[in-house]
């Protein structure tokens, strides 16, 4: 039997001797069975992964029997003008005051899935799946997102640009689980845009944020193994769409070629460089 004590500072879960079963899966199993079992994020493709030998105990979602207990993350604003995340879903970032302090975000979720899948969907499953085409990565990356770790040998913490190592790879370790992320508050302005070949539930094409705040940060997706940042200055505008076109590393595949996704990046970025410089 596997008995779980809720970790009040956390807000998760301490594993003890005696484990009980109504929690088996969240952390107990990750370091009692050595790490074997993986949680997955991101579901749809935890049926490939499956293929492949891989076993998982906990799906990253709301469930009747982990509601306060799982890593799925949500977003709330801290007393001292940061933002940390937490746990829930995509539909959350999409409202104020989560929409007021952190806008890309906010437009990002909107282009998640269907209201079921945003409803249900989280930004750990994003964190989690480290797919380079997550819609939610690249509003984090110009927030300088940091994600906090947590397993039954204590916690730390990473930058979002290392935690992401490659397609589907990060930097968890087979004990952890996501516990949160704390991100800059914005002071200037940005957003969020992406291509695909429909306004709705699509994989992005490729998809980029920008924010404008003392400098200039750009972030792309679905153009190279990971989401990645691009920093410059504010008189380095004019540049910006090239060097972000440059910065990436875009692959052929059914979505699109190299070529267009290279194209599409200096015009998402040339399109969100006027949006944000223009309601500066």
């Amino acid at each position: 039997m596997l008995d779980f004590r809720k970790c009040p500072r956390l807000g998760l879960i301490e594993p003890r001797h005696d484990f009980g079963d109504r929690h088996l899966g969240v952390f107990a199993p990750l370091g009692f069975l050595g790490g074997v079992p993986r949680c997955f994020a991101g579901a749809p493709s935890t049926f490939r992964l499956e293929e492949s030998g891989v076993g998982f105990l906990l799906a990253t979602t709301h469930n009747d029997l982990t509601d306060d207990l799982n890593p799925n993350l949500h977003v709330r604003c801290l007393g001292d003008g940061a933002v940390e995340c937490d746990r829930r879903a995509y539909v959350e970032a999409m409202r104020p005051p989560l929409a007021d302090a952190l806008p890309a975000l906010a437009e990002a979720a909107r282009t998640v899935g269907g209201p079921q899948i945003r409803n249900r969907g989280t930004i750990g499953g994003n964190l989690g799946t480290a797919s380079p085409a997550g819609d939610a990565l690249p509003p984090l990356l110009v927030a300088d997102a940091r994600i906090r770790l947590v397993s039954v040998r204590g916690e730390r913490e990473v930058a979002l640009q290392e935690f992401l190592l490659g397609p589907k790879r990060n930097a968890l370790a087979g004990d952890e689980l996501i516990a949160g992320v704390t991100v800059e508050p914005m002071q200037g302005r940005e957003t969020f845009m992406k291509v695909g070949p429909r306004n709705a539930m699509v994989i992005a094409v490729v998809s980029l944020a920008l924010r404008v705040d003392g400098e200039l940060r750009a972030a792309y997706g679905s153009a190279g193994p990971v989401a990645a940042l691009v920093r410059g200055g504010l008189d380095e505008a004019e540049e910006l769409a090239e060097r972000v076109a440059d910065a990436a590393s875009p692959i052929d595949d059914v979505r699109g070629t190299a070529g267009y996704r290279r194209h599409a990046l200096r015009v998402l970025t040339t399109r969100a460089l006027e949006r944000c410089l223009a309601a500066a």
